[in-house]
């Protein structure tokens, strides 16, 4: 599901996509007790990394969230569906680029010049369908971070 792009912030996100697939499946071990708690409208998903980068976005420039998911119940990572909705003031923010696939979910966006000082509301919402059953679980990642100048 990436999409193909020759763009170095593609590249920079698929890097840092793999980067957290990594921790995800190495911290699959530690899951019950270290898991990031996510706002989950079904059982089973569970959050078990979620990166930024940069830590605290810059007006101007590219900001992305990276967070792993796997199935509670066997550990395997899951793909499916992804939303990036983030505000600013209000406003709504464009997401650049947004994948989810092999338990890796990532947005990314430009943050507008000039929102310096301000906050940057977000979120990572994922759908996953059972191949099982066909039932749907949700997820939801959110992020909240002040903008530096």
């Amino acid at each position: 599901m990436y999409a193909r792009s020759k763009t170095p912030h593609a590249k920079r996100f698929i890097a840092l996509a793999v980067g957290a697939l990594l921790v995800a499946l190495s911290s699959s071990a530690l899951a019950a007790d270290s898991a990031r708690p996510a706002s989950s409208a079904e059982y089973p998903l569970v959050v078990v990394a979620f990166e930024t980068t940069p830590k605290r976005p810059k007006a101007g420039k590219q900001f992305i969230a990276v967070a792993g998911i796997l199935n509670d119940e066997t550990g395997a990572p899951v793909s499916g569906a992804i939303r990036c909705p983030a505000r600013i003031h209000g406003k709504g923010v464009r997401v650049q680029f947004k994948a989810f696939e092999e338990g890796v979910a990532g947005c990314s966006w430009v943050v507008p010049a000039r929102t310096g000082g301000k906050r940057l509301v977000g979120s990572i919402e994922v759908v996953v369908t059972d191949d099982y059953d066909g039932s749907t679980h949700r997820a939801s990642i959110p992020f909240s971070k002040v903008i530096r100048r």
